[in-house]
């Protein structure tokens, strides 16, 4: 990135986190921050820093540099570093291990965000990271950067049950379930963030992204730049955004004509509430209900079979059971 200025006493540099339910505007809302000029977010999601968080003394003094390269090996694993691997852009372990700061799980974590995000430390660089996951870990997140800004991003449940059935097959009434009970206990933390969270709908970017940015901008302390409204490259590769460099106005309420309403009823009933809040409009006054967790285990296990064929299919075989064993890793507890 350019204009790489020497760091004011005054100025925020990061973290930023940005989260959201998959396929609710993540991957565009990271490439139209990136346009900016002192924002620096890498390109793939690292979702494993709970898991680091659970597991750190696992790992032990990682001042230690036999045990740092032992670590080093283990995290290969990891989806985000197999992404990186495939884009030959895996961060070097001793350039990795000279970047800490500190050998906490912040230092560690930071060094490496900040190299694979090109935003060195003592530059006006904001780093931050984009993993939809971290809706459901914004405390702990919170209690090892304490200076952490969140950016959420909400999209229409209707519409993000079509996203994620089109794109794994997934079943979209524990689609449903999973977005109110994600999105509804995310903002009620939030609250207790005062000034570090800030959150946006997905078409309210798609209609006005000069607006939406301009007030993350704002909450970033930065004055907005117009390269923010269109993209250098596509940030999405599967679904109707695909190969764009710019803001798909149209891309919303596509329940209205895709989703049965019978389907839309079962949502609404499950989301309703939560709906409201956000000010969506409803078009059924189902009673508010909750799936049961016998029918959400028995949807996992399909949604889990459903993610397999459509990962093979798109990568193959062998990638793709690389993925998912890196993948059960970093959620397993």
């Amino acid at each position: 990135m350019n204009n790489k200025n020497i760091l004011q006493s005054n100025d925020f540099t990061g973290p930023i986190f940005l989260i959201g339910m998959p396929r609710s505007g993540t991957k565009l809302l990271r490439g139209l921050l990136n346009e900016h000029s002192t924002i620096a977010i890498p390109a793939f999601e690292t979702e494993f820093f709970p898991y680091w968080v659970t597991h750190w003394e696992s790992y032990g003094d990682l001042s230690n540099r036999e045990l740092f390269k032992t670590f080093y090996s283990e995290v290969m694993k990891i989806p985000y570093f197999l992404y990186c691997k495939n884009e030959d852009e895996v961060i070097d372990e001793e350039v990795w291990y000279k970047n800490c700061q500190d050998y906490t799980v912040a230092g560690v974590f930071e060094a490496l965000i900040r190299h694979d995000a090109n935003a060195p430390i003592n530059t006006n660089i904001i780093w931050g990271d984009k993993s939809p996951s971290y809706i459901t870990s914004l405390e702990l997140i919170k209690e090892h950067f304490p200076d952490a800004k969140f950016i959420h991003i909400i999209r229409d449940v209707r519409d993000y049950c079509l996203s994620i059935n089109h794109a794994w097959k997934k079943n979209m009434i524990r689609a449903a379930q999973r977005w109110n009970d994600y999105v509804h206990n995310a903002r009620e933390i939030s609250c207790q963030f005062e000034n570090d969270y800030i959150e946006l709908r997905f078409e309210d970017l798609l209609d006005a992204p000069d607006i939406e940015l301009k007030k993350i901008c704002h909450f970033l302390g930065l004055e907005f730049e117009a390269s923010m409204l269109s993209l250098s490259k596509p940030s999405e590769n599967v679904g109707a955004a695909s190969g764009y460099k710019s803001v798909i106005k149209s891309n919303q309420k596509k329940y209205e004509q895709a989703m049965s309403i019978k389907v839309r009823s079962k949502i609404e009933g499950i989301a309703g509430n939560t709906l409201k809040t956000l000010n969506y409009s409803m078009t059924s006054n189902v009673p508010p209900y909750r799936v049961s967790d016998k029918k959400m285990y028995f949807y996992k296990m399909l949604d889990g079979v459903n993610l397999m064929m459509t990962t093979i299919k798109r990568i193959g075989v062998n990638k793709a059971i690389r993925y998912i064993l890196g993948a059960f890793i970093i959620t397993r507890k």
